[in-house]
């Protein structure tokens, strides 16, 4: 009987960290290794999945499988694609940014998840599972030298505690020097530094029971991601307009820059911030498995708990400019319990044998969030120009229309505010694989989940929107009137709640013991929620809205931007898949094909206005595709994998302006593939010499939703090459990533506050983008006892 695992649709696994060896045999296949350091990595050897990192570990790491996955800068969404680390899940993708220390495994699941573990997803799942404990005692060690001072060093230890008690604990430092110049006096950014440390614990009290407990922790402090404004493409909206003259003048007196800092090219790897940006991140759990083996069948409990503290601080605007800096700090507590019973029937009626897994989970988040925004020395004439603009004649007279205040006074908070999200999740499943001949099997799985938040908001600036719009009046007359997406109103105890039914049915069929091919549907489902968004649930105070200009006919005349419902629908995904897996040529080649169309409903995703993000549902999106995997050995020494991913995808008819109708879905190119060489023979009886090459290509694809230029294909090359001594003992070698150099960006956003000439009803943003990492290179040395 198969594995209910082994049948799922494609599912790559990648072991880690390890160099690139293989069985000297040609008649043996073994699975590629690829060095992973993080999960934006994985990218090297999955064509179809994505993993971005923008400004924010909170809402700013986009993970995307075949096209799909939640995009958008909103703390409240829960990824498309789920994280499980150690079989707990893990509500927010940059949650595992700092999770891959000692792992022993990653198995990119693809579809929806959900009737046999965990939390729902619509697009997939990452599932990371850390090295356990051995019964004899062994050590290993990494130590990194690379450009930009790199200096990682890895390293564990395990063995028995006692006759039915083993441990294992690893430990990392990673330190590196930032890539991105910065312009301005302080640090270059995309620095690493990194400790973490990991101990796990297995006890065996007796012949049936096992119990298992992990404990994490890790720590990061870096000067990167916030308000990373390397230009995108200015040009056209440099036009020696009156902006552009305040911009660039500011910057020179300012700071004395003789670099035109508006006009700095995406090649240059420049930021020219005026702030210093700072994330520091701290994550530490427990996970505790315990396992009862019962006649043919084994009772299981997880527990898992996480506690995630994150504060990122910089500039706001993204640019040279003083315009404000802003401060996020970010609080999650999780709590998670599953309970599972698993088994096999043996013969039932016609079925010849069934295995079987039920279960019951219930998850419980707590996340807060604080947010505070204060006005630089700069955009006080900012808004001088814009609002004189807006309205066509001189800004004295128009400020005395308004009611007089300043536009913006320096240093004075113009929001500041706390959100806390209360989120409970209770499902049950059921999954099984019915054996209905030697050839043929049925699979099943049944999930229903119920899941309810709450959310409350507090504004702590003042208790009511009438004092805080008497103070925007008076200190950022320029926001007010924007109706800027800043703090928002008081809130107590809203709700939002959902439940649904998803299921999978699939049919799995052996051409021959080397063959199989399958067929299946699925129903998946994401929960909606409640945004954390300023504008809504009662309504932004907005000077453009007030009755003193209500008798223009300018404005609802309430004094408030237009109330927004702060809820968003669940997502929800039909799916169909046909594929093959087959051993090809006695066990020298390995092929996985697979056939799928996806029908999106509801997607959830924000978009941004140009004063604040607003959470909405697309009404639909379509995916459909190809997947090809292949493994060969080519002889005694040589190893090849190759991947291609084909994607056609549109957004519905009636989504949301900037993207047109049937738009392309973001970060979702037509073409991806990856392509991975390995060489590895002995030179004597105790010393073997082995090469690999990884060769990436993503197509062109769009990096924002709001913008609607498409970035330009590109690949990636990676190389290695070292000496390992015959019994994988130690090895040694040299590597690059990158190594062509390639400038590459990862996302594309509209910079706040940097405004072009164009006429006022034709005026636009000017545009920013998040560089990949340039090339880089190390030596690195590995022990394993």
């Amino acid at each position: 009987m198969r594995s209910i695992a082994s049948l799922w649709s494609p599912i790559l696994i990648l072991s880690l960290f390890t160099s690139a060896a293989f069985a000297q045999s040609p008649g043996i296949l073994e699975e590629i290794i690829v060095n992973i350091y993080n999960i934006v990595d994985l990218q090297k050897a999955v064509p179809s999945l994505i993993v971005t990192r923008g400004y924010n570990l909170a809402n700013g790491v986009p993970i995307v499988i075949r096209g799909m996955g939640t995009i958008g800068a909103q703390p409240s969404f829960e990824g498309s694609v789920g994280s499980y680390v150690d079989g707990v899940y893990r509500g927010r993708p940059g949650m595992v940014l700092s999770s891959m220390l000692d792992i022993a495994r990653i198995e990119v699941l693809r579809g929806p998840q959900g009737t046999l573990f965990g939390k729902n997803t619509t697009a997939g799942a990452l599932n990371i599972t850390s090295n356990r404990p051995h019964d004899e005692f062994g050590y290993g060690a990494e130590l990194t030298l690379g450009d930009y001072n790199r200096q990682r060093f890895s390293g564990h230890v395990t063995g028995p505690l006692g006759d039915s008690v083993q441990a294992r604990l690893a430990v990392l430092s990673d330190q590196r020097d930032g890539f991105t110049r910065a312009v301005y006096d302080h640090n270059d950014y995309d620095d690493l530094n990194t400790t973490a440390m990991r101990l796990s614990l297995a006890w065996r009290p007796s012949e049936s029971v096992s119990i298992e407990l992990v404990g994490d922790y890790s720590d990061s402090e870096v000067v990167c991601c916030f308000g990373n404004p390397v230009p995108y493409d200015r040009a056209a909206s440099r036009t020696g307009g009156e902006f552009d003259q305040f911009y660039t003048g500011v910057t020179e007196a300012q700071y004395g820059s003789e670099v035109d800092l508006l006009g700095l090219q995406g090649s240059a790897r420049a930021t020219q911030n005026n702030v210093e940006p700072g994330n520091d991140n701290t994550d530490k759990g427990l996970v505790l498995a315990i396992n009862w083996e019962l006649e043919n069948s084994q009772l299981s409990s997880l527990t898992g708990y996480r506690q995630w503290d994150y504060t990122s601080a910089g500039d706001f605007d993204f640019g040279p400019v003083d315009i404000g800096f802003l401060t996020e700090a970010y609080d999650v507590s999780f709590f998670s319990q599953e309970f599972n019973f698993s088994g096999s029937t043996g013969r039932l009626g016609f079925i010849q044998d069934m295995e079987y897994v039920t279960g019951l989970f219930y998850a419980r988040e707590q996340f807060r969030q604080d947010r505070s925004f204060s006005a630089g020395t700069d955009q006080q004439g900012i808004w001088e120009i814009f609002w004189a603009k807006q309205a066509g004649f001189p800004e004295p007279l128009l400020r005395a229309a308004l009611g007089g205040g300043d536009w913006a006074t320096t240093g004075e908070l113009i929001g500041d505010v706390r959100h806390d999200l209360d989120t409970e999740t209770i499902a049950a499943f059921a999954h099984v694989d019915a054996e209905l001949s030697d050839t043929l099997s049925l699979i099943l799985g049944l999930r229903y989940t119920d899941e309810e938040k709450t959310m409350d908001r507090e504004n702590r600036l003042f208790d009511t929107v009438e004092a805080y719009s008497d103070y925007l009046q008076e200190f950022m007359l320029g926001g007010y009137m924007l109706g800027a997406n800043i703090a928002g109103p008081d809130l107590e105890g809203l709700t939002y709640s959902d439940g649904e039914w998803t299921y999978d049915i699939k049919l799995q069929y052996f051409v021959s013991n080397d063959m199989q091919v399958y067929g299946g549907y699925s129903h998946g489902f994401k929960s909606g929620g409640i945004g954390m968004d300023p504008e809504a649930g009662g309504g932004q105070p907005s000077g453009q809205n007030s009755p003193l200009l209500a008798g223009l006919g300018v404005g609802n005349g309430t004094g408030y931007a237009d109330t927004n419902d702060p809820t968003y629908d669940a997502e929800y995904i039909d799916t169909v898949e046909l594929g093959l897996k087959a051993d090809l040529l006695d066990g020298r080649a390995r092929i996985n094909l697979a056939v799928f169309y996806n029908d999106l409903k509801d997607n959830q995703f924000s978009v941004f206005t140009g004063t604040g993000f607003t959470v909405l549902n697309a009404s639909s999106a379509e995916v459909t595709g190809i997947e090809m995997e292949s493994f060969f050995a080519l002889g005694e020494h040589w190893r090849l994998s190759a991947a291609v991913t084909w994607l056609d995808t549109a957004y519905g008819d009636d989504i949301p302006e900037p993207a047109p109708p049937g738009r392309e879905l973001t970060l979702a190119p037509q073409w991806a593939a990856a392509v991975n060489l390995s060489y590895a023979r002995d030179i004597t009886q105790r010393l073997g010499f082995f090469a690999n090459a990884n060769w990436a290509y993503q197509g062109e694809q769009f990096l924002a939703y709001d913008i609607q230029d498409k970035h330009p294909d590109y690949t990636l090359l990676g190389l290695q090459l070292g000496l390992r001594n015959a019994s994988g003992r130690w090895d040694i070698r040299a590597w690059c990533d990158n190594c062509l150099d390639e400038t590459y960006a990862t996302g594309y956003f509209n910079a706040p506050f940097y405004f072009d000439d164009q006429p006022a009803a034709e005026q636009g943003q000017y545009q920013g983008q998040f560089l990949g990492a340039p090339r880089t290179y190390g030596l690195s040395l590995r022990l394993n006892y």
